[in-house]
């Protein structure tokens, strides 16, 4: 288990909770962060988070199990008859997909291309090869 030397108390969005880490260096990322009531110590000897807690005489938390991916069993596979119906339209060998009504297309892929976000919502990358896919799909035909 991991072992920390600081330890102590913030507040971010009007949540206080526990912070934890190895260094005093923690203030100033939280600081940087928009925390507030910040409160860091150096512990007497290096704890775990359970220890940390039972040493500020917070309630320690049971251990947690470990996530254990499970094959479906047969009772949560559905069945036909509780199956919802199917909505989506197969396509038959060579048809093509119908264009949406409404649905906004680029008569290049330069303009399609600029369309394309870079990142995603929560901020993440998105690799140029995935935008070029979706600046293909953007199109006109």
């Amino acid at each position: 288990m991991k072992k920390f030397t600081v330890a102590g108390h913030s507040t971010l969005d009007g949540v206080r909770k526990t912070r934890f880490a190895t260094t005093m260096d923690r203030v100033k990322v939280l600081m940087r962060n928009g925390h507030t009531d910040i409160e860091l110590q150096e512990l007497p000897t290096p704890m775990t988070k359970d220890e940390i807690r039972a040493f500020f005489g917070e309630e320690v938390k049971a251990d947690k199990p470990k996530a254990v991916k499970a094959a479906p069993t047969v009772a949560a596979v559905e069945t036909p008859e509780d199956a919802a119906p199917d909505t989506v339209k197969w396509l038959e060998e060579g048809e093509q997909p119908a264009k949406e009504e409404g649905a906004i297309t680029y008569a290049t892929f330069e303009e399609a291309l600029a369309a394309v976000p870079k990142r995603t919502e929560k901020g993440t990358r998105i690799k140029q090869e995935v935008r070029e896919a979706l600046a293909r799909d953007m199109m006109a035909a």
